[in-house]
């Protein structure tokens, strides 16, 4: 305030011809026209202090010193009291001139000329808030800071030409040579940084920190820009925000992006919903939606749209593809317009850009195919699915499923691996088979019928087999065995899918009794506990493959016996040929039964030798004792002569324990047959 007045004396001094009276009156002129109607102040009061300090002043009268600052300190207080409000501060030409707000602050050239009833205001610096009428609770500190505001409130501006247009845009914040610059009515905005949200006019709730941060921008609103050039030219686009510099660069109209990391979504100009985090990230999207991109360089070249890139370089590569999803680095590197693909893992890829629906889980995993799932590399061993409960399951779903959709599961339950199956989404399924432990009889058990295209093998091989012995007497056992018609409990016992046809075959328990090493007992899956788990039950089971060297062997005993008779009938039509030939040859005399008999052997039975006794007719050709076993085997065979009785005596050295036949057989005709029995 002081040196208002010495301004004004220093004027009348120039203007007045150095008139001391001149100057006083200029000076209390001035006072009349500034003081209020309730505190006058008189000429002759004032003029004692201001004398002397005036005199100072222009004559250069030396004063002391003390009295000139206690006439300096006064003339203070009397300039204060000429002010128009005494709540208002103001310093420069037209600075607040005619104001009736309070508690505003005018420092500066003009600074709040037009300010009528605005309060709580601040300006600092030529210009500033120069046409503010009744805004409030301005700071304006700069050149032209806040030049045009005129009702606009809570508003601060600092720097050059900061916040210039505003008229009656509120709650803004700009920091910087020319921020906000054109922001005529936008509301909520901050802007730090040279050029800052430069253009911006009507966009609400933006932020933007660095130099020519969001600088183009004009009505998108809910921006935040952080960095050096961060959506530059973003003009319509709403809801992005981009940390770091060039970040979101280009963006134009797209809206809901987020750019954190240098360059990072550079290129976007209509891209929406888009997420970049790392230099680089999202460089060449221009019109892609709903990326994600984590890492340096991931997505860098994408265009495509609904990508996630987790990962250092993860999706570098990708231009058009869409849909695909990468964790992890240099994941999905190769791929460039495959579409739906998805790599979990460092540099698990795809073979060819160009892959549908591909998944490659794991280090280095390489999908080759597409609707292919790759899990793991080369160098992986084992993979493990550990679950504290009970039941886990492994589904395999087929696409649309629902109702009259076969789909199918592992099931780890009870201790064992079902394959199941299910056509309404498993709300329930039926075992198709069940792996056993290592301690169970059965490891593999088949939940029904089971067929196969190929032929069933077993393993046989001579090197696996040890006390290798033939076996005899198949056709006794075999005899021993009670083949059964019969059905099965399908209701009682639903879980092992069981036939509903008619059955051939054994009863276990009855052919346990024949042959014991042919039936196991094992647990079935017989029923569903309280839980809904399998309900396991003892239950015998046959193994019908172990039947057939028996049934072979039996069919050879067969097959050896049919051809002993066949040797036994080939002998005997021998010796009826032989012995009809003879006949022709005789006499043609007819052999009647009581011209030959045969009688029974003694002693019967015997150990060593007996003897056969024989009646031959008168006439005949030839005749023959015949012995066979019970097979019909012929064991030997001796000519006999003569006419009427005879005997024949048999020695028993050659024969063993058992029943034999022997018949009389004369001219091919055999007269008569008996047994006798050999015992050791």
């Amino acid at each position: 305030m002081p040196l208002f007045f010495v301004a004004e004396i220093n004027y009348a001094r120039l203007h007045c011809e150095n008139s001391f009276d001149s100057i006083m009156q200029n000076i209390y002129r001035f006072s009349k026209k500034l003081q209020p109607h309730n505190h006058p102040l008189k000429f002759k009061t004032m003029k004692k202090k201001i004398t002397r300090l005036s005199t100072a002043i222009i004559c250069g009268v030396p004063v002391n010193k003390k009295k000139f600052l206690t006439a300096l300190f006064c003339i203070t207080l009397t300039c204060y009291a000429i002010n128009s409000n005494a709540q208002n501060t103001r310093l420069g030409t037209g600075a607040l001139p005619g104001n009736s707000g309070t508690h505003n602050t005018a420092i500066g050239y003009f600074s709040i000329n037009h300010n009528t009833t605005g309060s709580s205001n601040t300006a600092t610096g030529s210009y500033s808030l120069t046409n503010n009428t009744t805004g409030i609770y301005n700071t304006a500190s700069g050149h032209n800071s806040l030049y045009s505001n005129t009702t606009g409130t809570r508003n601060t501006a600092s720097g050059w030409s900061t916040l210039y247009f505003n008229t009656t845009g509120s709650y803004n914040t700009a920091s910087g040579l020319n921020s906000l610059h054109e922001n005529t009515t936008g509301s909520y905005n901050t802007a730090s940084g040279a050029y800052g949200l430069f253009w911006n006019t009507t966009g609400n709730y933006n932020t933007a920190s660095g130099h020519s941060a969001l600088v183009r921008n004009t009505t998108g609103s809910y921006n935040t820009a952080n960095g050096a050039y961060s959506l530059q030219f973003n003009t319509t686009g709403n809801y992005n925000t981009a940390s770091g510099g060039y970040s979101l660069q280009s963006n134009t109209s797209g809206y809901s992006n987020t750019a954190n990391g240098h360059q990072s979504l550079f290129s976007n100009i209509s891209g929406n919903s888009n997420t970049a985090t790392g230099l680089n990230a999202l460089y060449s999207n221009q019109y892609g939606s709903y990326n994600t991109a984590s890492g340096l360089n991931s997505l860098m070249y994408n265009t495509g749209s609904y990508n996630t890139a987790s990962g250092h370089q993860s999706l570098q590569s990708n231009t058009t593809g869409n849909s695909n999803t990468a964790s992890g680095s240099y994941s999905l590197y190769s791929n460039t317009t495959g579409s739906y693909n998805t790599a979990l893992g460092y540099s698990a890829d795809v073979s060819t850009g160009n892959l549908t629906n591909a998944t490659a889980i794991g280090y280095n995993a390489k999908a080759t195919a597409s609707n292919q799932v790759m899990l793991g590399n080369a160098n992986v061993t084992s993979v493990r699915l550990i679950s504290s409960s009970s039941s886990k399951y492994l589904e395999f779903l087929k696409s649309g499923s629902g109702a009259g959709q076969e789909d199918w599961m592992l099931e780890h339950s009870s201790g064992s691996l079902y394959v199941s199956s299910s056509s309404n989404d498993f709300i329930s399924h039926c075992h198709i088979a069940r792996f056993g432990t290592c301690s169970e009889t059965f490891k593999f058990t088949v939940l029904g019928n089971a067929l196969t295209s190929g032929g069933t093998w077993q393993t046989s091989d001579l090197k696996l087999k040890k006390n290798i012995t033939e076996f005899n007497s198949a056709l006794d056992i075999i005899k021993q065995l009670k083949p059964k018609t019969y059905f099965f409990k399908t209701d009682e016992y639903s879980k092992l899918n069981l036939s509903a046809s008619k059955q051939y075959g054994f009863i276990a328990q009855e052919l346990e009794k024949v042959l014991p090493e042919l039936v196991q007992t094992s647990k079935q899956p017989a029923g569903d506990n309280a839980t809904g788990e399998p309900q396991m039950e003892d239950l015998k089971a046959v193994n019908y493959t172990e039947l057939i060297p028996i049934l072979t062997k039996a069919v050879q005993e067969l097959a050896k016996q049919n051809e002993d008779l066949q040797k036994q009938i080939n002998e005997l039509k021998a010796v009826k040929t032989s012995s009809l030939t003879d006949v022709s040859s005789s006499s043609s005399a007819k052999i009647t039964v009581a011209d030959a008999s045969l009688e029974q052997n003694a002693p019967n039975p015997f150990r060593q030798t007996t003897t056969i006794g024989y009646t031959l007719p008168a006439k005949f050709n030839k005749a023959q004792i015949v012995v066979t076993d019970k097979n019909g085997k012929m064991l030997k065979q001796a000519n006999i002569s003569g006419t009427g009785k005879g005997n024949l005596h048999i020695d028993a050295a050659t024969l063993s324990s058992g029943v034999y036949n022997y018949s009389l057989i004369v001219d091919g005709r055999v007269i008569s047959s008996k047994q006798m029995l050999l015992t050791k």
